[in-house]
């Protein structure tokens, strides 16, 4: 399976999202998305033989989850932490923040245009679970931005894509070298 592969199947599962039946299907599409994305991710970084990229994937998604759980135990017993269907630990959402880190690791390591397809199943996610009464708009943006902050913090982005260096060579032999560097 090549990359394109994988990104056009994750496109046809957002664009199949809306013909859920029912808020439990669609809640269960984004319980589906808040794994299948992390493993797209990581999926990204074998194709493009990035183990380094695996270890940054790994710590950029373990800090935000564990961000997570600790800003759920800060906030449980403020107003923000009432779920709307009454449970706790509302704010920030779990599922919202693994995908939205799964996509903000690709964007930051990569490229945006790696990272389109997992910021389309994080937005499902996050409607998933504010259609469910599970959590408030701004439990799933603050999962979002807690995970965007996370990333942008602990990943690098991968420059062997990004620089090059070619030698030059002429008639009489070597002249030079050839520098590119795309920002």
């Amino acid at each position: 399976m090549t990359l394109r592969s994988l990104c056009a199947a994750l496109a046809l599962l957002v664009a199949a999202a809306p013909a859920c039946a029912d808020e439990e299907d669609t809640r269960r599409l984004g319980d589906v998305f808040r794994i299948a994305s992390p493993a797209a991710a990581l999926a990204v970084t074998y194709f493009k033989h990035d183990p380094r990229g695996r270890g940054e994937l790994a710590l950029s998604l373990g800090t935000t989850l564990l961000a997570t759980e600790l800003a759920k135990r800060a906030f449980n017993d403020s107003a923000w932490g009432e779920r709307p269907n009454g449970g706790p630990y509302s704010f920030p959402s779990g599922h919202a923040a693994a995908t939205c880190a799964s996509a903000a690791f690709l964007q930051h390591r990569y490229d945006w245009r790696y990272a389109l397809p997992l910021y389309a199943t994080s937005a499902f996610t996050a409607y998933s679970r504010v259609d469910a009464d599970r959590h408030h708009w701004r439990d799933v943006i603050g999962g979002c931005a807690l995970a965007y902050g996370v990333s942008s913090w602990l990943v690098s982005p991968q420059l062997a894509d990004r620089v090059g260096i070619t030698p030059q060579v002429g008639a009489g032999g070597f002249v030079g070298l050839d520098l590119r560097v795309e920002f």
